[in-house]
């Protein structure tokens, strides 16, 4: 996705406030509210009254990243995506999106209904040591180039954070189906850097072999 959309920071705002007036304490069991609710003080230094009507899946991926940051040094600074889209601006290359922020709002908020949302709030929080453990394994897999591997690892072990196998068509396989469609188009108009997230590289549906299908020579570098 083009980061530099003026609109994109007033629509994930948009996107990440529940409707209907829902509130997070509804969807959740006393328990597990307390559970949560300590466990964001203690990381995002707010708790679930501070956020009340926020998605929970926002509130997983600022719980994520923030632990992330914390296990392994990472600075948003260095995330791939932004970082070569700056490059590219200060080179005077055409940067295009595969997506816009409309779609990527409905993959991040809209593929899962908020009760689900809400146990995987729970369970990522109950399972940090096994999310430790799995962060650190994913990064190994992905700096050796083991992608196959690191699909494989993603996919899970039946826990309910694990995405369903419709989640992952749609968050993964449906959106590389989508890709190979619009890049042989892109790819033949000039040379191209191409970004994207490494679940999309690897496995039977992955970039690679959809490429390879369609008679392309794919080779690591």
């Amino acid at each position: 996705m083009v980061l530099n959309n003026i609109d994109a920071t007033e629509k994930i705002q948009q996107a990440a406030i529940m409707p209907n007036n829902l509130r997070i304490d509804s969807l959740l069991k006393p328990a597990d509210y307390k559970l949560v609710d300590t466990e964001l003080k203690s990381v995002l230094k707010f708790g679930l009254k501070d956020v009340p009507i926020l998605n929970p899946t926002m509130l997983v991926t600022m719980y994520e990243l923030e632990v992330y940051k914390k296990l392994t040094g990472f600075t948003e600074d260095k995330q791939s995506d932004s970082y070569f889209q700056l490059v590219a601006v200060q080179k005077d290359k055409k940067v295009i999106g595969l997506e816009n922020l409309d779609q990527q709002i409905k993959f991040l908020f809209g593929s899962t209904d908020y009760k689900r949302q809400a146990q995987i709030l729970v369970e990522t929080v109950r399972r940090k040591n096994e999310m430790l453990k799995d962060m650190l394994q994913l990064n190994k897999l992905y700096k050796t180039g083991k992608i196959d591997q690191l699909v494989e690892l993603s996919k899970g072990k039946g826990n309910i954070t694990d995405m369903t196998e419709a989640e992952y068509a749609t968050m993964v396989d449906n959106r590389n189906a989508d890709w190979v469609t619009k890049l042989p188009q892109i790819i033949k108009e000039s040379s191209c850097f191409i970004a994207v997230g490494a679940l999309h590289l690897g496995g039977k549906n992955g970039l690679i072999k959809l490429l390879q299908k369609k008679g392309y020579k794919v080779s690591p570098l």
